[in-house]
């Protein structure tokens, strides 16, 4: 018998192609997300002394400070989800003390490492970066995930030496690639392939 019009040997290989480009598709889509995350970050690097001046000359000697709570509420959103995830870890106390030291380590990042409010915007890019670096590589692989974090991060500062108004820095590579390491520990601590 067949299928619409198609027999049935026909039908199973319609299908198994459609699974297989289906298969294909959806981690090549992971790859292609990583890949556009990545054009933003450079493409967006000649506008941002804009964007800082305007937000600088809007709120005056108070932008620092209004940066400051602005992305430690952020950072603290995003703690609080992923806290609510299913940990990798058996142990909720060491999850969370875990955690904990990530936290305090991305708000030490951003009160005293970080004097430039820009630059404060890379623990943020470069947390989401390992996010969709992990999501890119198999999860067992973290060290590709690593590899493109230390890339990106030295690609993004060598493009910011050439443009006009930014400078490159090697301090700024290794905020950068801190950032995106800690952003991995975080979700390697948590159980599920796009945890």
């Amino acid at each position: 018998s067949s299928l619409r019009g198609v027999p049935p040997k026909a039908g199973r290989r319609s299908n198994l192609k459609k699974r297989v480009v289906t298969k294909i598709f959806s981690k090549d889509k992971d790859w292609v997300l990583l890949i556009g995350y990545v054009a933003l970050i450079y493409g967006t690097l000649q506008f941002m002394p804009l964007v800082n001046s305007f937000f600088s000359s809007l709120l005056g000697r108070y932008f620092g400070s209004v940066s400051n709570v602005i992305l430690i509420t952020v950072i603290a959103i995003i703690f609080v989800i992923i806290c609510k995830c299913k940990p990798a870890i058996k142990n909720p106390t060491l999850f969370y003390a875990a955690m904990s030291l990530i936290f305090a380590s991305y708000l030490t990042l951003l009160l005293f490492a970080m004097p430039i409010v820009a630059e404060k915007m890379h623990l943020l890019e470069y947390g989401f970066l390992s996010y969709l670096a992990l999501r890119a590589v198999k999860r067992s692989q973290s060290l590709y995930a690593v590899l493109i974090i230390i890339i990106v991060g030295s690609l993004d500062e060598l493009i910011q030496g050439v443009t006009p108004g930014r400078f490159c820095e090697l301090k700024d590579v290794i905020l950068n690639v801190v950032s995106g390491i800690l952003g991995l520990f975080m979700l390697k601590l948590l159980k599920g392939r796009y945890a």
